[in-house]
């Protein structure tokens, strides 16, 4: 396999993540400042782009506590949206009076996820797949607050497939490598006794 393949496919997620938090950061800026506004408004906008900020910088500077973490808070989101389809009209009135609280966490958790995955491309694949594809089969099947989670799960989704197609794809690169050396030693291993054997 073309040893570019890979590169390809996870700079190609981590594009796409990266196109896709610029427009969700926008949109969700300006809904925020519209409804409620004013100092809330401000303050609500932090309380997402502080907790971004941080998942960023400790997947790009410590990638291995921030495998850890995201695990746990992965787990976490698939905990509360399996809570959802446990109890759907509550957690629509929960989130009419406080916001898409689980489209922000996967918003915000994505974000982190993104940049591991030029580190850990596959474990942060499979994360992204499980944030994104547990929240949308929850909420298509509970038929509530479905348009949110897609805006915010799709595009994670997409990018964990491209992730775990990257790591599948530089695994078969090196595969090719191991299985020439060991037919290239086998017949030099295999010829030595037939040597000895001549010469007595």
């Amino acid at each position: 396999m073309n040893p570019g393949v890979a590169a390809v496919l996870r700079r190609a997620g981590f594009g796409l993540s990266a196109l896709w938090f610029g427009m969700f950061a926008v949109f969700l800026t300006g809904e925020t400042l519209d409804d409620p506004g004013g100092l809330r408004g401000v303050a609500l906008v932090l309380a997402w782009l502080l907790p971004v900020t941080l998942a960023v910088a400790l997947a790009r500077y410590r990638p291995a506590p921030a495998t850890i973490v995201f695990t746990a808070l992965t787990a976490a989101i698939v905990a509360v949206n399996l809570w959802f389809a446990a109890d759907s009209a509550g957690w629509r009135s929960f989130e009419h009076q406080h916001g898409p609280l689980r489209a922000i966490a996967i918003f915000v958790l994505a974000a982190g996820l993104a940049v591991l995955g030029l580190r850990r491309t596959l474990t942060a694949g499979c994360l992204l797949l499980a944030v994104g594809i547990v929240p949308i089969v929850v909420s298509s099947h509970a038929h509530g607050g479905l348009s949110s989670i897609m805006a915010a799960a799709s595009v994670p989704t997409i990018t964990g497939a491209l992730y775990v197609a990257s790591a599948v794809a530089q695994y078969r690169r090196r595969r090719p490598d191991g299985v020439r050396k060991s037919t290239v030693r086998s017949p030099v291993h295999a010829e030595r006794p037939v040597t000895r054997d001549l010469g007595r």
